[in-house]
């Protein structure tokens, strides 16, 4: 699907340079020593389709512009890598990280691009779609048996705005050779052309390295392979020896943005890898920078690593702790520092991004901008499309009181759907609903946030959250802002299918959520939605809670101020709980009824 890009506060033009490649027969070697013919080379490759579909694992879940995985694979070497999983995305591409390449500015991106996305094979990487109408005919098949890895995608069409929401027919398979690491892209069936929207770049074939910092072009532009065309890219009998030292990860393997409380105990940690095909024997340091808005270091520290194996990674927890003084949004980066012949350069340094709120007042806002207009505009061509952002608030409990969303514009659409997830899905994807609410057009202010109070609040004790922005019709648009370092948290929906957002690494959405804490503005034995009360309070020994109402099962929960569970005899009788000391000591603590909290204290 296409996605517009819009300025809300200023119409203007962008006119790209762009290259159109031609596909010729040979080419190569790019600088690891690659080099691929098609079937009209002398010696090269006989065109023969592999068919897979009544041996292969049909690959479900593709939509469109989203991808699946990741499917298990070994003994294929990839560059200086031997990849142990593999993605497979909807736009006609495999990836050996989850990364979900979609058009930009109605082009597909060159092969190499030092940005990303990195680390894929694409065999015909253009608008494709799963997804429409239900009379959609693709399918997708994966193949993994004796020396041999291949992928199908079979009668996939492209995506068109018309009522269908897709044209076309395509047939095409890469096949990854585990003897001799080569790689075969197979066309058995093309017809149709993607979306007039797409005049140029709507097609890039090609293989890229984990860096972005080489690659093989087959053809980028307009020109479809034809049916019965195979090209196959070979594996170098000589491999240059190349060193690479990278930073893979910081604080978390996500890179994903992170929200901290104001004074917390936070030690940093970065994750370094060697990319390349040397062992690195000799010292190297590894070093964090805490950046401000204004681009000053405000800490550092570093530590020296003596050495790295090929393929290995090693994490290093520094013992500092964080000056988080102050509120404010901050830059964490990662730095490995120089080695003797290391040939790429550009990866040697990787940022997050750190927000610091203040728990100690009112509310704070989860929101990974600055909250400052003015912002582009996000919008989905057909008014069917979302996108959401991840979140895990700085302390717990928490109490969840409302969902914002700046919208930039109304069009046409009857309004627009926010709807809260808890993060209880596969491997900490979307899971519950928590909140779900529609917003006519009629309620909405445009170049401004809406806000969409949650009564009673949600009280949230661990895990994060999902915030979706839903369309209602089209040209609804919400803001966006171009984000460096970005949050890397973000989301596209289309059809129900969620992916990584296109452009995760460079931008983020405005939108976002209020919390506070449970205890502010909760007294001594007042429950938070004045559904119970709590007697004595203080007390030495026992307490009574008692309730508006029967409890029926026994949710309740005893909580220090962190939020943490704690072990103690509670007892039901039905219209009232008993609480009992035991060894607690004396303090304050919570206890929790149903989603109503309140402040229970012991004294000696």
């Amino acid at each position: 699907m296409k996605l517009q890009f819009l300025s809300s506060f200023a119409l203007f033009s962008f006119l790209s340079a762009f290259t159109v490649y031609a596909q010729p027969n040979s080419g190569g070697p790019d600088n690891f020593g690659y080099t691929y013919k098609n079937n009209l080379a002398p010696n090269g490759p006989t065109y023969q389709w592999f068919d897979i579909s009544t041996t292969g694992t049909v690959v479900s879940g593709l939509s469109d512009d989203n991808f699946v995985g990741p499917y298990t694979i070994s003994g294929f070497s990839y560059y200086s890598s031997t990849p142990t999983q593999l993605y497979i995305g909807s736009n006609g591409y495999i990836a050996f990280n989850p990364v979900n390449i979609s058009s930009s500015a109605a082009q597909f991106p060159a092969i190499p691009t030092s940005g990303v996305p990195n680390d894929f094979i694409a065999p015909l990487l253009t608008d494709l779609s799963f997804g429409g109408a239900s009379t959609n005919p693709a399918l997708c098949y994966f193949y993994n048996q004796g020396d041999t890895i291949a992928i199908s995608w079979e009668g996939v069409p492209f995506w068109t705005n018309n009522s269908n929401q897709y044209a076309g027919d395509n047939s095409f398979q890469v096949i990854l050779n585990k003897r001799d690491s080569s790689i075969t892209f197979n066309y058995k069936k093309q017809s149709g052309s993607p979306d007039s929207a797409y005049t140029t770049n709507s097609l890039s074939i090609g293989i890229e390295n984990a860096t972005g910092s080489d690659g093989l072009q087959y053809t980028r532009g307009t020109t479809f392979p034809v049916a019965n065309t195979s090209v196959k890219y070979e594996f170098p009998s000589r491999v240059r020896a190349i060193t690479d030292l990278a930073v893979n990860w910081v604080d978390n393997s996500e890179n994903g943005g992170i929200f901290l409380n104001r004074n917390q105990n936070y030690s940093p940690s970065i994750n370094i890898k060697n990319e390349g095909n040397q062992n690195v024997s000799a010292n190297f340091r590894a070093t964090y920078l805490l950046r401000d808005a204004a681009g000053t270091t405000i800490d550092s520290a570093s530590t020296l690593i003596n050495g790295l194996g090929i393929g290995s990674d090693t994490t290093i927890l520094f013992s500092n702790q964080l000056p988080l003084s102050a509120s404010a949004r901050y830059e964490l980066i990662g730095a490995v520092g120089a080695v003797n012949n290391d040939s790429v350069r550009v990866n040697d340094t990787l940022a997050i991004r750190l927000i610091v709120l203040d728990s100690t007042i009112t509310s704070q806002q989860l929101d990974y901008t600055d909250q400052t207009p003015p912002f582009f505009t996000i919008s989905w061509i057909g008014g069917n499309g979302g996108v959401a952002t991840y979140y895990e608030p700085p302390y717990y409990p928490v109490r969840v009181l409302s969902k914002r969303f700046y919208i930039t514009n109304t069009g046409s659409a009857n309004g627009f759907h926010g709807i809260l997830y808890d993060n209880t899905g596969r491997q900490g994807t979307f899971g519950n609903i928590l909140d779900s609410s529609f917003i006519p057009s009629t309620q909405i202010v445009t170049q401004a946030y809406v806000v969409d109070t949650i009564s009673p609040p949600l009280i949230v004790s661990s895990g994060g959250l999902y915030l979706l922005w839903l369309m209602d019709g089209p040209d609804i648009g919400l803001g966006r802002a171009l984000e460096v370092p970005a949050s890397q948290r973000t989301y596209e929906v289309i059809n129900g299918a969620w992916s990584r957002y296109r452009d995760a690494d460079s931008e983020d959405f405005a939108m976002g959520i209020e919390i506070a804490p449970l205890t502010t503005n909760l007294e001594l034995g007042q429950s938070s939605l004045n559904n119970f009360k709590i007697y004595p309070n203080p007390a030495t020994d026992q307490v009574s809670i008692k309730l508006n109402a029967p409890l029926g099962k026994a949710d309740y929960q005893l909580m220090d101020l962190s939020g943490r569970s704690l072990e103690a005899k509670i007892m039901n009788f039905g219209s009232e709980l008993r609480l009992y000391r035991g060894n607690l000591k004396a303090g304050i603590y919570l206890i929790r009824v149903g989603k109503s909290i309140g402040k229970v204290q012991f004294v000696d």
